[in-house]
C-alpha cells in the first residue's frame, strides 16, 4: 500500500524523522547506484545522519526511497496490531491495550500521523481519552520503576552495612595482633634509642667546641635560591605565545622549532594539541620559524612567538619569533636505578650516561605514591662529555625539591619537563663538600704562579714548598671559606687552621728523615727481606679478598682459555673440509666451463655454415626458443649482470582490495577524478592541487605515460592513485643489486595496470630502462625522494618520463587510508574530440628535444580533454614548472613570467607560492 500518499509534506518530514538519518544512509548505501542519480559526485558512505535525512526528505518521493518506506510502514502498522490483540488476549481492555502499544512504539509523539496511516483517524475527545491513557501509564510505570530502584538500593546498603561489620570484626583482630606487635617493636627501639641518644650527646659536646659550619639553611638563606619571578609571565591580554619548543632541521638544513607546550599566566605549561580540522596557522601552528637562539637539533628551550596575517594572504600567517631569555626549560631526568638522595648524588659524581636537552636539568629518583625528589642543576653545574653527564667539580651545593607527578609533562618523544615555569623555593639544600674539601679548594685555587716563581726553586723541595704555603693571602682566604661555609670569621680561621695542620703534617711526615730510613735498609741485606716480607704479608692479609677474587678470575679465564681453544680446534677442521669442499666445486666449475666453451664453439661454427648456406640458416633459426626471441636482448649470457637477490623480492604485486562493494563504481573519468581527490587528500596533497593533478595522473595514465615522481610523499601519491583507479592493485619494482630480468619479464604477468619503480635513479638499472618499458600497456611511475638530484641526471632520460615534484604539492603527512575505486563494465573509455590539440608555446623557449614536447603536448590535451576546468596553473604546475626545473630552465621560465604580454600567465597565489623557487617575479 502506498502510505506515502495518504500523507502532506509535513508529515512525511515528520515520517522521515521518525524513521532517523541513520536508517536512511544505511539505504543509501545498500543503493549506491539510484543514490548517485540523485545526488552526484556524493559517497552514501561519506555522508553524516543529517545530510543523510535531509536527502530522504527531499527525496522521499523516489521510488526505491518511497517503496522501502511503505515496507517499513506496513511491518510497523503490522506488529502494533498484533500487540494490540495480545494484550487484549491477556486480559486487558481495547483502550487500555492501545495506549500501552502506543506508548512502546514509534509513534508515541505522533498518534495522529499512526491512525491517518491506518486509515481510521480519531476524534478529538477519542484523541483527549487516548492521550490521557498514556500519560496514566506512562506514570504507574515511572512509579513502579522508583519504587524497584528504592527496593534495590535498601537490599545494596544492607549488603554493604553487613560487609562493613565483617570488615570491621576483622580488623579489630588485626588491630588487635597489630598493638602486640608494636608494644615488642616499642621496647626494642627504646634501647636503641637510648644507645643513640648517648652517641648524640657525645657528639653534640663534639660539635659545640668545633667551628660552625653549614649551620645558615634557615629562610633567608633557602630565599636566595628561589628562582620565581612572576613579572616575566604572559598576561591575560598579551598577543604574543610563550612556548616550550624543540629545535629541529628540515632536509634542506633549514632551522625549525617544534611547537609542545604554552605557558598559561599561572606560570604552568599546557601541552599543546594541534587541531587537525584547522589549516595550521596562527594559534593552530605547531612549526614555528626559527630566527635566534641556541640552534643544536635536540635543544630544548622558550621562544616567544606571535602570528599576524600575511600581507599578500591574510589566512596564513606571518611569524615573529625570538629566544626568551629570562626562562629556561627544566628537563625532568629520574634516575631509577637509585633510591635515596645521597645514592643520585653519588651516581651523578661518578656519571651518566644522558645527554641534557636543556640549560636546567632535574635530576630525581622517584620517592613513593606518585612522589619525586630531586636536585635542580644549571649548565655550569653539570658537565657532559661524550655523553656522560657528571656535577662540576666547582659545584658545592645545590637545592633539594619535592614535587608529584602531576608536576611533570611527558612529550610524545620520551622526554620530560617541570610543569612549571619556575622550579621556586626549595625544601632543602645538599651539599656536595664537606668543610675542609672547601677549604682545600679554596686553598688550591689562591695559590698564585706569581709568588710561585719568586722563589728560588733550585732550593729543597721542603723548604720551597713551605714557603710558598708560607705565602698564601690567608684574609682574602678566610673571607672566601667563610662565604663557602656560611660561618663566622672565627670559625672560617679555625678551619683554615685546621687544614694548614693536615698539610704540615703531611709535608712533614712525607719528607722527614726519608734518606734516613732509606739508607738504613739499602746497608743491610737481611733488614730489606725482613721488611719485604713484613710489607707482603701486611698486603696480603689486607687485600685477601681481592686475591680470592683475581685467583678465580684466573681460573675462569683459564677454562675460557680452553674452551676456546677446542672450539678453534672445531673451527679449523671445518675450514679443511670447506677448502676440501671448495677444491672439489672448482673442478667441477672447470669442467663446465670447457663444455660451455666447446658447445660455443660449436654453436659458432654451425652459425657460420648457415650463413654460408642460407637454407641452412633459416632451418637453423627454426630451432631457436621463441622466449629468446622475444626477449629481445642482444647481448651474450656472459655480458648480462646477475643479482643474487629473488627476483620475488625484487617484483611484488599489491592485491586487488576483496570487498569491492565498499569502493566507488566509476563510470566515466569524471568519477576517477572524483575518487581520486578523495584519496590524495589522504596522501598529503593541499587542498588547492588535488583535482588538478587528480587530472594530470588520469591523463598520464591513459596515455601510459611514465612519470618521474620526486619529492616527499611521492610513493603515497601514486599509492592513493592505484587505490582510486584499480581497486589497489599494482606492482612494485625495487631496483637493489644488479638487474634482475626474471623480475622484469613478471611485470605486467598478472593483470596489473600500474607500476610503481623504487630507487631506479640510484641503482645500476639505468642502463636498462628500454627493457623495462618494454610493455606499453602498463603506467609506470618511477619515484626518487630528493629533488635536487634530478637536475644532475642526463636531459635524455625525460625522453623515457616526465618529471613531476610533489615538494609544491603537499602540505601534510600521509595517512595511508585510502578506499578506492574500480572501472565499471560499462565504464565509458576517453575518445579525444576530431581535432583535438594543446599546444604549450613556452615549450619551445626551453632546450627540450621535440619527443620531450610532443609528450607534454599530449598529456595536457588528455587533461583537458578529460576535466575541460583544467585552469593554466595546472597547465604551469604539471606540465611546464617540473620540465624546466628539471633540464636547469629556471631562469628562462621567470623571464617568461615577468613578461606580462607574451610570457605566461599564471594565478598571483601560484607567483607567491614559487617565489622562494624562482625569486621575485
Amino acid at each position: 500500500m502506498n502510505y506515502i500518499g495518504l500523507l502532506t509534506k509535513e508529515e512525511k518530514s515528520i515520517l522521515c524523522g521518525i524513521i532517523t538519518g541513520k536508517e536512511f544512509k544505511e539505504l543509501f548505501k545498500r543503493n549506491e547506484q539510484e543514490f548517485s542519480k540523485i545526488r552526484k559526485g556524493f559517497r552514501a558512505k561519506s555522508l553524516t545522519e543529517q545530510q543523510a535525512l535531509s536527502i530522504a526528505i527531499s527525496n522521499i518521493d523516489k521510488p526505491f526511497i518511497a517503496t522501502w518506506v511503505n515496507t517499513m510502514l506496513e511491518h510497523w502498522l503490522k506488529e502494533i496490531q498484533e500487540n494490540i490483540a495480545k494484550l487484549e488476549g491477556e486480559g486487558l481492555s481495547h483502550s487500555a491495550a492501545l495506549a500501552t502499544t502506543m506508548l512502546d512504539s514509534f509513534f508515541v509523539n505522533n498518534v495522529e500521523l499512526y491512525f491517518k496511516l491506518t486509515g481510521n483517524p480519531l476524534d478529538a475527545d477519542a484523541y483527549s481519552n487516548l492521550y490521557e491513557r498514556m500519560e496514566n501509564i506512562k506514570s504507574e510505570r515511572a512509579r513502579n520503576a522508583e519504587m524497584s530502584d528504592r527496593i534495590k538500593a535498601v537490599e545494596q546498603e544492607n549488603r554493604s552495612l553487613s560487609d562493613q561489620v565483617e570488615a570491621a570484626q576483622r580488623s579489630m583482630e588485626a588491630i588487635k595482633t597489630e598493638c602486640e606487635e608494636r608494644v615488642q617493636e616499642i621496647e626494642q627501639r627504646k634501647n636503641e634509642l637510648e644507645s643513640l641518644l648517648a652517641a648524640a650527646q657525645a657528639k653534640i659536646a663534639e660539635l659545640q667546641t668545633a667551628p660552625s659550619a653549614f649551620t645558615n639553611d634557615d629562610a633567608d638563606y633557602l630565599a636566595q635560591f628561589d628562582d620565581t619571578n612572576t613579572s616575566i609571565l604572559p598576561s591575560g591580554s598579551a598577543d604574543e605565545i610563550i612556548s616550550l619548543c624543540g629545535v629541529i632541521s628540515d632536509y634542506n638544513g633549514q632551522k625549525w622549532l617544534i611547537r609542545y607546550a604554552d605557558l598559561n599566566n599561572n606560570g604552568r605549561y599546557d601541552i599543546f594539541l594541534k587541531n587537525e580540522d584547522v589549516p595550521p596557522y596562527f594559534t593552530n601552528r605547531d612549526k614555528i620559524f626559527y630566527k635566534d637562539g641556541p640552534s643544536n637539533n635536540g635543544f630544548y628551550g622558550i621562544w616567544t612567538w606571535s602570528a599576524v596575517p600575511n600581507e599578500n594572504d591574510p589566512s596564513k600567517d606571518y611569524i615573529l619569533s625570538r629566544y626568551n631569555t629570562d626562562i629556561d626549560a627544566i628537563e625532568i631526568v629520574t634516575i631509577t636505578e637509585t633510591t635515596t638522595l645521597d645514592d643520585l648524588v653519588d651516581l651523578l659524581k661518578k656519571g651518566i650516561e644522558y645527554q641534557p636537552h636543556s640549560r636546567r636539568v632535574m635530576f630525581t629518583l622517584y620517592a613513593s605514591k606518585g612522589q619525586y625528589i630531586g636536585i635542580l642543576c644549571n649548565t655550569k653545574e653539570f658537565n657532559t662529555v661524550n655523553g656522560k653527564t657528571t656535577v662540576s667539580e666547582d659545584c658545592i651545593v645545590v637545592p633539594v625539591y619535592e614535587f608529584a607527578a602531576d608536576d611533570i609533562i611527558r612529550l610524545g618523544n620520551g622526554l620530560s619537563f617541570y610543569r612549571n615555569a619556575f622550579a621556586g623555593l626549595p625544601s632543602k639544600l645538599y651539599h656536595l663538600k664537606s668543610p675542609l674539601d672547601i677549604v682545600k679548594n679554596i686553598v688550591f685555587s689562591s695559590l698564585s704562579w706569581n709568588a710561585y716563581k719568586t722563589r728560588e726553586v733550585t732550593r729543597a723541595e721542603y723548604r720551597t714548598f713551605k714557603d710558598f704555603i708560607g705565602a698564601i693571602p690567608v684574609d682574602d682566604i678566610t673571607r672566601k671559606i667563610g662565604t663557602a661555609c656560611r660561618c663566622s670569621t672565627p670559625a672560617a680561621k679555625e678551619l683554615l687552621d685546621k687544614f694548614l695542620n693536615i698539610v704540615w703534617k703531611y709535608v712533614d711526615g712525607d719528607s722527614l728523615e726519608d734518606e734516613i730510613i732509606h739508607s738504613a735498609i739499602s746497608a743491610n741485606v737481611e733488614l730489606q727481606e725482613k721488611a719485604k716480607a713484613l710489607i707482603r704479608k701486611d698486603w696480603e692479609t689486607e687485600n685477601e679478598s681481592l686475591l680470592i677474587e683475581a685467583r678465580g678470575k684466573l681460573d675462569s679465564l683459564r677454562a675460557e682459555l680452553k674452551s676456546v681453544t677446542e672450539d678453534l680446534s672445531k673451527a679449523q677442521e671445518a675450514l679443511n673440509k670447506t677448502k676440501a669442499e671448495d677444491e672439489r666445486l672448482a673442478g667441477i666449475i672447470a669442467e663446465k666451463e670447457r663444455l660451455a666453451a666447446d658447445v660455443e664453439k660449436a654453436v659458432a661454427v654451425r652459425i657460420q655454415k648457415a650463413r654460408e648456406n642460407a637454407a641452412d640458416f633459416i632451418a637453423s633459426m627454426a630451432f631457436v626458443s621463441g622466449q629468446q626471441m622475444q626477449g629481445g636482448c642482444t647481448e651474450s649470457p656472459a655480458k648480462i649482470e646477475v643479482s643474487s637477490k629473488s627476483d620475488i623480492d625484487t617484483y611484488r604485486i599489491c592485491p586487488e582490495y576483496d570487498n569491492l562493494d565498499d569502493l566507488e563504481v566509476h563510470h566515466s573519468w569524471t568519477d576517477v577524478i572524483n575518487t581520486a581527490v578523495f584519496e590524495l587528500a589522504e596522501a598529503g596533497v593541499a587542498e588547492q592541487y588535488r583535482t588538478g593533478l587528480a587530472a594530470f595522473l588520469c591523463a598520464a595514465y591513459i596515455k601510459k605515460q611514465p612519470l618521474l615522481l620526486v619529492g616527499p610523499n611521492a610513493i603515497d601519491i601514486i599509492q592513493a592513485f592505484s587505490a582510486a583507479v584499480t581497486a589497489h592493485k599494482h606492482g612494485v619494482l625495487c631496483c637493489e643489486g644488479g638487474y634482475v630480468y626474471q623480475a622484469v619479464e613478471k611485470i605486467g604477468a598478472d593483470g596489473e595496470s600500474i607500476v610503481i619503480i623504487n630507487n631506479f635513479l640510484a641503482s645500476g638499472w639505468i642502463n636498462r630502462l628500454p627493457e623495462i618499458l618494454y610493455k606499453k600497456d602498463i603506467f609506470y611511475v618511477f619515484t626518487h625522494p630528493y629533488a635536487e638530484d634530478i637536475q644532475v641526471e642526463p636531459k635524455s632520460l625525460y625522453g623515457f618520463m616526465l618529471p613531476l615534484f610533489t615538494e609544491f604539492l603537499v602540505d601534510k603527512k600521509a595517512t595511508g587510508k585510502y578506499y578506492g575505486g574500480y572501472f565499471s563494465d560499462n565504464f565509458k573509455s576517453f575518445s579525444p574530440e576530431k581535432g583535438a590539440h594543446k599546444e604549450l608555446s613556452v615549450l619551445s623557449k626551453f632546450a627540450l628535444s621535440s619527443l620531450v614536447r610532443s609528450k607534454i603536448n599530449s598529456i595536457a590535451a588528455t587533461m583537458h580533454g578529460i576535466y575541460p576546468l583544467a585552469t593554466t596553473d595546472d597547465d604551469f604546475l604539471f606540465c611546464i614548472f617540473p620540465i624546466a626545473y628539471a633540464s636547469m630552465a629556471v631562469n628562462e621560465l621567470a623571464e617568461e613570467i615577468a613578461d606580462s604580454q607574451n610570457g605566461i600567465t599564471i594565478s598571483a597565489n601560484l607567483k607567491r607560492d614559487l617565489q622562494y623557487v624562482l625569486g621575485e617575479i
